[in-house]
């Protein structure tokens, strides 16, 4: 996984727009945190030319993949995201889901691998673990 951040690792990711046009320096290879510090107002004064996005919306895009994040961390990020909407609208069969999900998500280890027994118990049942295979 990726510590450190630069223009030219942000161009392979494909963006609407040149990190240089933006006024993100070429040079310089900062770590993910640095980067956020560094350059969150330069993208919120250049919405225009970032596709109209917003700065959220950019940082997200960026750092939401697996060069940055593992697995679990992404299905948890994931999980947190949808339990935001759940704020607005709530149906009492998706939180059980995402309260699967979760359960599952938090049995992965760092390296993608599945802690499936916690104690001799499984953290996750068979008829829940293939509804999560169906759903993620």
């Amino acid at each position: 996984m990726r510590k450190r951040i630069n223009n030219k690792l942000i161009r392979s990711f494909g963006p609407c727009y040149d990190p240089l046009s933006i006024g993100i320096d070429d040079s310089e290879v900062k770590t993910v945190r640095n980067w956020i510090i560094k350059y969150m107002d330069v993208v919120k004064s250049k919405q225009d030319i970032i596709c109209g996005a917003d700065c959220a919306s950019h940082i997200f895009w960026l750092l939401c993949r697996k060069d940055f994040m593992s697995d679990r961390d992404l299905r948890l990020f994931s999980i947190w995201c949808i339990r935001e909407i759940f704020k607005y609208r709530m149906d009492e069969k998706n939180v059980e889901v995402c309260d699967v999900a979760e359960e599952y998500a938090l049995s992965l280890l760092e390296d993608g691998s599945n802690v499936r027994y916690n104690n001799g118990e499984d953290i996750v049942s068979d008829e829940e673990l293939n509804l999560l295979r169906r759903i993620l």
